[in-house]
C-alpha cells in the first residue's frame, strides 16, 4: 500500500486484501463520519503507521486467520482512533500503551492479545461465543470499560505485570485463566465460570 497518507471521506470503505507474507501498512489513515476499513489478509500485517477517526461511527474490522500487529515500535498508533473494532477471525495484537478509544468486538475462534509493555483500555471488551482476551503484557494493564462474555468465552492473563479490571465482572459469564503475574478485580458481581490460578500467579479481590 502506499506510504503517504490516505484521507478517507464521509461514507466511505477501505478494503485492505494481501496475501504476501509479513505485510506492513505505513500509511497514515484519517477516518472520517461513517467510514470503514476492512481488513482479509490471508498473510500477516503490521501496522506501522497511525489510523485516526474523527468520531465513533468509524469502524475497523479483522477478518481472516491471520494476526494483525499494531507495532507501536514501529509507528504503529490507534490512540486517535474513536470508533470500534470488530475481529472476525484471526488475531490482533497490540503492542501500543494507548489502545482504540472504542469498544471491541471479539467474535467465534477470535482473539484479541495486549502484549505492549504497558497499556490502558478505556473502553469496552465484548467477547462471543468462544472469543478470547489474552493479556500477555510485561507491564500493567488497566481496563476501565466493560469486560463482557458469555460462558464459552475466555481471559487469560500470561506475562509478568499485571492486569486490573476497573469495572465489575457482572456482565462476564465466561473462564478467567492465570497464568503468571496479576489479576486484580471486582468480586462484587463476579459471575465468572471457572477461575483457574496457576502456581506463581496471583488473584487479588477488590470489593466496591
Amino acid at each position: 500500500y502506499i506510504n503517504g497518507k490516505t484521507y478517507m471521506l464521509s461514507n466511505t470503505q477501505l478494503d485492505l486484501i494481501s496475501s504476501t507474507n509479513n505485510s506492513e501498512l505505513k500509511s497514515n489513515i484519517e477516518m472520517q463520519d461513517n467510514t470503514k476499513i476492512n481488513i482479509d489478509t490471508s498473510s500477516d500485517l503490521a501496522i506501522k503507521s497511525s489510523i485516526s477517526s474523527d468520531d465513533n461511527t468509524s469502524t475497523i474490522i479483522k477478518t481472516g486467520n491471520s494476526t494483525l500487529t499494531v507495532d507501536g515500535v514501529n509507528n504503529g498508533d490507534l490512540s486517535l482512533f474513536l470508533g470500534n473494532m470488530i475481529i472476525n477471525e484471526g488475531t490482533v495484537i497490540s503492542e501500543v500503551s494507548k489502545y482504540i478509544q472504542g469498544d471491541t468486538t471479539v467474535n467465534n475462534n477470535a482473539t484479541l492479545n495486549i502484549l505492549s509493555q504497558d497499556a490502558q483500555i478505556n473502553k469496552n471488551v465484548d467477547l462471543q461465543n468462544t472469543g478470547r482476551f489474552l493479556i500477555t503484557a510485561t507491564g500493567d494493564v488497566e481496563l476501565t470499560g466493560q469486560l463482557v462474555g458469555v460462558d464459552t468465552s475466555i481471559l487469560e492473563k500470561s506475562g509478568v505485570g499485571s492486569l486490573e479490571l476497573k469495572n465489575n465482572l457482572s456482565n462476564f459469564d465466561g473462564d478467567i485463566k492465570i497464568s503468571e503475574g496479576k489479576l486484580i478485580a471486582d468480586t462484587s458481581n463476579y459471575k465468572a465460570n471457572h477461575t483457574t490460578v496457576k502456581n506463581g500467579s496471583t488473584f487479588e479481590v477488590l470489593q466496591t
